[in-house]
């Protein structure tokens, strides 16, 4: 009967031992996950020497109020992350410096400007041909009036075809509203003016020579 009742006990004992664990575990695991999603926010581990020297001496001068802790830097936003602790009470804060050294919030930090970047159109642009006389052509090629009214459109429009017909003269804009996502096609002239696909140059001269032939006859 003692034999039965320590197996028993034993068992039970077996059994606690194996859910804290698995308890531990996963409190374990859901640390990682936490720690991971906190670390994603663009910053990376970076050296003191490895930043710009106006950045070095702003931290530098740190070292008369606060013991740092770590240091980050954001390379698309070219923000470094300081991490602190203050010498007087102990509290732990988190400083912003931009490349020149001028310690700013995370708000202020050039986001915009990439953005804006990203939508510019560049070369890099995926571009998806089409059998209608127009190719494929990269933002630079265009003229400046033309390259104009694409930056104009890029202001309201998210960019996804430009191309080219070099027999109407005519750019092929193809962009998608960023307010209701609907899809529109611009054409423009050399002049960077908004056209129809209907009233191209080539076609309006070839009218133009038709007529001059009517009047022959």
């Amino acid at each position: 009967m003692k034999k039965v009742i320590l197996s028993i006990a034993l068992f039970a004992a077996g059994l606690f031992v194996t859910s804290t664990t698995i308890q531990a575990a996963e409190r374990m695991n859901s640390n990682i996950v936490a720690m991971s999603v906190q670390q994603d926010d663009g910053f990376v581990d970076v050296k003191l020497e490895e930043l710009p020297e106006p950045v070095q001496a702003a931290i530098n001068a740190l070292a008369e109020k606060y013991e740092v802790k770590g240091l980050k830097f954001d390379a698309q936003r070219q923000i470094t992350k300081v991490e602190a602790t203050n010498k007087t009470d102990q509290a732990y804060e988190v400083l912003y410096f931009d490349a020149e050294g001028k310690q700013v919030t995370l708000e202020e930090a050039p986001e915009q400007e990439v953005q804006e970047e990203v939508q510019q159109p560049s070369a890099e642009m995926s571009y998806v041909r089409q059998d209608d006389g127009f190719a494929d052509i990269t933002f630079e090629s265009l003229t400046e009036k033309v390259q104009a009214a694409v930056r104009a459109v890029a202001e309201t429009h998210e960019l996804n075809v430009l191309q080219y017909n070099a027999e109407k003269k005519l750019t092929k804009l193809v962009a998608t509203n960023k307010e209701d996502q609907s899809s529109k096609t611009f054409y423009f002239n050399n002049e960077g003016e908004e056209t129809t696909l209907d009233s191209t140059p080539a076609e309006t001269q070839t009218q133009e020579e038709v007529g001059d032939t009517t009047r022959l006859f």
